[in-house]
């Protein structure tokens, strides 16, 4: 049970992540608000 919940926190925690990451990446391009680049899963998700 607590393992599912684990998972569930670090696939959660992931995405937020990966948002952020996206809208930052986004912002250091100067790309316009609301087009996120995909980051690779490598630079966000280090313990996948």
């Amino acid at each position: 049970m607590f393992g599912d919940l684990l998972d569930d926190f670090l696939a959660h925690a992931g995405r937020v992540e990966a948002d952020f990451t996206m809208r930052w990446n986004a912002a250091l391009l100067g790309a316009p608000k609301g087009v996120r680049r995909q980051a690779p899963q490598s630079e966000w998700r280090p313990y996948a």
